[in-house]
């Protein structure tokens, strides 16, 4: 067996180039592929699928049958393809864009010969189907050029069998099962049936629909019943079902009528249906993208009401699957979300022409004249009486998706222009200059409202820096603290030695000057960070565990340094676990572990001189 690697842009790599034995010979093809014969030099130059997908004269009305196709070379498949989209191109030929079909299919044709009725003499056609012209035809099957004509009687009589001996179906390539089918005929006719078994095969075929190399027989009972479900559910004006939640919604009588699979539904819709439109994972009276047929679907149930429930909508669809239901809801933002599970939608929300022009004016007023405006700073009053059903969040995702989205962003409840830096910390260090006394949580509370979350560093560096926080949870504006500059300095420096101390050192404050609030750490800290000439204050990050250190100004260290030179000087080893409890019980770090633990121990070891 010798080895040929063709050009492709495709995933297949090297294939085997097999010599003509009956054991590398496909004897039948069972599913519904339409077979594609390319040259060599052809595939050199573009590549296997580019050479297989285009163009071709095909029946525009069988290319939905096509689940496969197969590329070949000199009769030897070299790839699959499936998920088949068709095109019409010039000359009233098609392409298809499609995928390599998944490894079960691949192994199953991939470096086989296509069958001999498909390479006879004379079959010059560069495509060749190998189904007939509607799945389950039950009078005839069209191979390629080649017509068996199918007897009706004899067809019933074999299906009679299926339904009899085999409801778990026929593996249709079997010579056991095979040998079984003809035992099982004489029983029932009295006769041996004197068709070859290539002709019998093709009747077997015609009598069901064909999943997994196995033939199921399905009644024209079952057929009728599946037409009823399907034809009252569009009557009622739905315009897709999705073929999974349809399944999962009749399994049981289904399965008792030997369509065990989703596949085999599908089959048996597109040869009842075959009129209508299929996708890969839903068919009906449209072909537009999954996200259009959802929106469209919601919005025609939707009724007059102003709100819906998951429940509700999986109710009134009952044949679009929950989860895409769910996932639909949270990507349109036409579709607003109100409470737990509950959405509306920006049709159902009751506003004027004028007051989208107010909201409109006010918003690019606000942002012209200081980057940003709080949407609870328009004027909204009339609007929430209005749409009282409405809870605030989805008044105010409505109003902004109805009125401001072409031209401004939203964050949390913050708005500004678009393309405009949104700087939280900037908008809160302005907001703490416009207030008096605030509380920590205030703080917080308005962090959430301009960014929907809570980064605790973020308003707690707006209110240090702007602020003087008195205690753990207050900060106040700087009129209601009065600091003795020189005496506040010479208290600590009657304390601090050397060129820094742990702030949480400090525990007496009796030397300290009255200031108007009672002396604690975080007011010492307050101080230490905006108003002392001669220390500052340092932290790894700000916190409310009073982590962090009193450092003089004259002090060129930085933050890591100062922790090597107090490791260096302590009589701790030199190791991550031991500087790291050190720095945390002596209070300059707010947690026992710290990620520049190997600096520091690095440092401290060259302090210590090499030690």
């Amino acid at each position: 067996m010798s080895y040929k690697r063709y050009n492709n842009h495709s995933v297949w790599g090297a294939i085997m180039e097999i010599d003509n034995d009956s054991d590398n010979v496909l004897s039948t093809i069972d599913d519904h592929c339409l077979i594609v014969k390319t040259r060599q030099s052809h595939v050199d130059n573009v590549g296997l699928y580019q050479a297989t997908r285009y163009a071709w004269v095909l029946s525009e009305k069988r290319l939905n049958e096509i689940d496969y196709v197969l590329a070949t070379i000199n009769g030897t498949v070299m790839d699959v393809y499936t998920n088949l989209s068709w095109n019409r191109v010039e000359g009233g030929r098609f392409e298809f864009d499609g995928i390599v079909a998944r490894d079960e299919i691949r192994n199953k044709y991939l470096g086989k010969k296509i069958p001999n009725i498909y390479r006879k003499k004379g079959m010059a056609s560069p495509t060749l189907y190998t189904f007939s012209k509607s799945r389950n035809n039950n009078d005839s099957l069209v191979l390629s050029k080649l017509t068996l004509k199918l007897d009706s009687a004899v067809t019933e009589n074999m299906a009679d069998v299926l339904t009899e001996h085999f409801s778990n179906g026929f593996r249709i390539n079997s010579p056991i099962e095979m040998i079984r089918f003809r035992s099982f005929a004489v029983k029932m006719f009295g006769e041996e049936l004197s068709l070859p078994d290539e002709e019998l095969k093709a009747y077997i075929r015609a009598c069901g629909t064909i999943h997994e190399g196995k033939v199921y027989t399905i009644s024209n009972e079952t057929k009728k019943q599946l037409g009823k479900l399907v034809d009252d559910y569009f009557t009622d004006g739905a315009q897709a079902i999705f073929y999974a939640e349809f399944y999962t919604k009749n399994k049981k009588w289904l399965f008792d009528s030997s369509i065990i699979s989703e596949d085999i539904l599908i089959g048996i819709f597109r040869d009842v249906f075959f009129k209508l439109s299929f996708t890969k994972t839903y068919f009906g009276h449209t072909s537009e993208p999954q996200s259009v047929v959802l929106e469209n679907e919601m919005l025609r149930v939707w009724g007059d009401d102003i709100l819906l429930t998951y429940d509700q909508l999986a109710e009134r669809l009952p044949y679009i699957p929950l989860d895409k239901l769910k996932h639909a809801l949270g990507q349109n933002g036409d579709f607003i979300w109100n409470s737990v599970e509950t959405f509306s939608h920006i049709s159902r929300i009751r506003i004027t022409n004028d007051e989208r022009e107010a909201i409109r004016a006010a918003t690019t007023r606000e942002c012209n004249a200081r980057g940003y405006v709080s949407i609870t700073e328009l004027p909204l009053d009339e609007i929430h009486e209005k749409n009282c059903d409405l809870s605030i969040t989805a008044v105010h995702n409505a109003v902004y998706r109805i009125c401001l989205l072409d031209k401004f962003d939203k964050k949390g409840k913050i708005i500004t222009r678009k393309g405009y830096v949104f700087d939280a910390l900037t908008i809160m260090k302005e907001y703490c200059r416009t207030i008096d006394k605030c509380s920590l949580s205030d703080l917080l509370a308005f962090e959430e409202e301009l960014t929907g979350e809570v980064h605790r560093w973020i308003p707690m560096e707006a209110g240090n820096s702007i602020l003087v926080r008195i205690d753990k949870n207050d900060y106040v504006a700087d009129k209601y603290v009065h600091f003795d500059i020189d005496a506040i300095d010479d208290a600590i420096e009657f304390v601090v030695k050397n060129d820094y101390l742990p702030l949480k050192a400090f525990t007496i404050f009796s030397a300290f000057p009255d200031c108007g609030q009672t002396w604690n750490l975080f007011l010492l800290e307050s101080y230490c960070r905006r108003f002392s000439r001669k220390f500052r204050f340092d932290t790894p990050s700000v916190n409310s565990r009073n982590a962090g250190a009193v450092i003089r100004r004259s002090c060129g260290l930085n933050y890591t340094e100062i922790m090597a030179d107090a490791v260096a000087n302590s009589d701790i080893s030199l190791n991550s676990a031991a500087a790291g409890r050190f720095l945390f019980d002596s209070g300059y770090t707010g947690k026992s572990t710290t990620s520049k633990a190997g600096e520091i121990i690095s440092k401290a070891k060259a302090m210590r001189g090499g030690v």
